[in-house]
Protein backbone atom coordinates (compact mmCIF):
# COMPACT_ATOMS: atom_id res chain seq x y z
CA UNK A 1 0.00 0.00 0.00
CA UNK A 2 2.80 2.48 0.80
CA UNK A 3 4.25 1.98 -2.68
CA UNK A 4 0.99 2.96 -4.34
CA UNK A 5 -0.13 5.62 -1.87
CA UNK A 6 3.34 7.17 -1.70
CA UNK A 7 2.47 8.89 -5.00
CA UNK A 8 -1.18 9.62 -4.21
CA UNK A 9 -0.66 10.53 -0.57
CA UNK A 10 2.61 12.43 -0.19
CA UNK A 11 0.94 13.97 2.86
CA UNK A 12 1.52 10.75 4.82
CA UNK A 13 5.14 11.94 5.10
CA UNK A 14 6.56 8.99 3.18
CA UNK A 15 10.26 9.06 2.32
CA UNK A 16 9.90 7.62 -1.16
CA UNK A 17 7.59 10.43 -2.28
CA UNK A 18 10.61 12.73 -2.19
CA UNK A 19 12.59 10.46 -4.50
Amino acid sequence: MQNTQKCLFPNRGERQITA
